[in-house]
């Protein structure tokens, strides 16, 4: 019992340091409009360590979709009615990152400093007449640092803040930053340029971009405090989460291990029935395959529909089974407390890891129909693996062997089938929308099964599995949807 303890004390934690990135947003009275993020669902962007981040530097933090970030003729980009320029610091990502400075800049120089993300350089001819004095106010550059640095081959960022500092990137002397990054500085310190070391996974998503990104803001806009401070935050904010996580994780599968597991007897052949769920599973496959070249965008749908309905299906043809009185078996006499305290402990786990890594917690995400979506799914997710959970125990006990999803390994695989082969497609050919649908389906599958799966081997209350299974795979297609 002592290890369930400890994990709910770590998944309070977690609970506490959610509330915690909220502490001081907008104190300095100033926003960061981002722009560039046309999909502002996108479950990718670490909005709650962001925030915590920011909050540190005194600032709050918007996404500016494409429909309110360009003017009435729909060709150049503004700043959305609401916002004080003067209060504003744009931050511009990707190839469009230019032309959002330019066009804001253009007409409304009182926008209090510009922050590019992994800008494109747009030619020495969309430049004319920038420099050091132009844009007047502050400008920060971030992207990765090039892996071939020479006068003929410079990164676009590299460029483009010679072009505004007048500083030489090639034969300067850089600010290093230890393995995370380097950084160059204007003599005015009104242009700066940080290119991270680091290229695993998403610039965002690096605690040494967001740091940097806090204490240039907090330094340039924020007086009173000590620069240090939004190094300390973070630091201890991402130690805790990553401590939190980690050891809550540990301390659960622990309290799973040791929790008693019901054993069983009997083994028999395969019942037919289970070939039809098969069949399904690999014309999905083909189907998703097929997709992959001819209609891309379906793919994220079929990978994450995929799964429930491959159980449903398995559940379906294991209604004889359920219906019938020829098969029984003994409900064992067992306590309800161990199985409430795993589920309540696994949901809870879950749920707050979502809120940390996810974008459910933000209002965008919300949709009235991702909430219909993910209650269908909840709703037949949880009557149908509830129902597959009573077919093994009575399969088992009527010498049946095990025929069923919590049953035989290969039904389970069944359902990883059809997003393995998006995430397959999306590396060969290199499209990024078609793996992150394979991860997302990849994910649908099997952390409700992960979830559900100690929880129905040592109990046999078959609704409590199918709700924690359900509770999973419903969140999941909210946040993915």
């Amino acid at each position: 019992m002592g290890c369930a303890v400890y994990a709910a004390v770590q998944i309070l934690i977690l609970v506490i340091l959610y509330f915690v990135s909220f502490a001081g947003a907008g104190s300095s009275g100033k926003t960061l409009l981002i722009y560039g993020l046309d999909d502002c669902s996108d479950s990718r962007f670490p909005y709650v360590s962001m925030r915590n981040s920011l909050s540190a530097a005194g600032f709050d933090f918007e996404m500016v979709d494409y429909a309110s970030s360009v003017g009435q003729t729909g060709d150049t980009f503004i700043i959305p009615s609401g916002y004080d320029p003067q209060n504003v610091v744009v931050m511009a990502c990707g190839q469009n990152a230019f032309d959002v400075m330019n066009d804001i800049y253009s007409s409304d120089a009182s926008v209090a400093g510009f922050v590019l993300v992994s800008p494109s350089y747009p030619g020495n001819a969309a430049t004319e007449g920038m420099g050091p004095s132009y844009p007047i106010c502050e400008v920060a550059i971030f992207d990765l640092e090039s892996t071939s640095v020479t006068v003929d081959s410079m990164g676009d960022a590299r460029l483009l803040f010679e072009r505004l500092s007048g500083v030489d990137t090639i034969y300067g002397t850089p600010v290093s930053r230890g393995f995370s990054s380097i950084g160059y500085i204007s003599s005015d310190t009104s242009r700066y340029l940080s290119l991270s070391k680091i290229k695993i996974g998403r610039l965002f998503a690096h605690p040494s971009f967001q740091t940097e990104l806090s204490a240039w803001l907090k330094l340039k806009y924020n007086t009173g405090d000590d620069i240090k401070t939004p190094y300390m935050r973070i630091a201890i904010w991402d130690g805790l989460v990553s401590f939190a996580t980690l050891s809550g994780l540990a301390a659960l599968l622990m309290f799973i291990f040791f929790v008693p597991v019901l054993t069983f007897t009997g083994e028999g052949e395969r019942s037919r029935a289970g070939l039809v769920p098969l069949a399904l599973s690999l014309a999905l496959t083909a189907a998703t395959i097929i997709l992959a070249f001819a209609y891309p965008a379906a793919v994220k749908y079929l990978s994450l529909f995929s799964p429930p309905l491959i159980i449903a299906v398995m559940a379906a043809m294991r209604l004889p089974l359920l219906l019938t009185n020829k098969v029984m078996y003994k409900k064992r006499n067992e306590k309800i407390n161990n199985t409430a305290t795993m589920l309540a402990l696994e949901a809870a786990f879950f749920l707050i890891l979502c809120f940390h890594f996810t974008d459910i917690g933000e209002s965008h995400a919300l949709t009235a129909g991702a909430f219909a979506l993910a209650f269908v799914v909840f709703a037949a997710d949880c009557l149908s693996v509830a129902g597959l959970g009573l077919a093994d125990k009575k399969s088992r006990f009527g010498g049946l062997g095990a025929i069923s999803y919590f049953g035989n390994p290969l039904c389970f695989a069944e359902t990883l089938f059809p997003a393995a082969a998006a995430l397959i497609c999306g590396i060969l050919f290199s499209r990024t929308e078609i793996t992150y649908a394979g991860v997302c389906g990849l994910l649908t599958a099997a952390v409700p099964y992960a979830a559900a799966l100690p929880v129905k081997r040592s109990s046999d209350y078959f609704v409590l599995t199918g709700l924690l299974h359900a509770f999973c795979a419903g969140v999941l297609i909210l946040i993915f949807f």
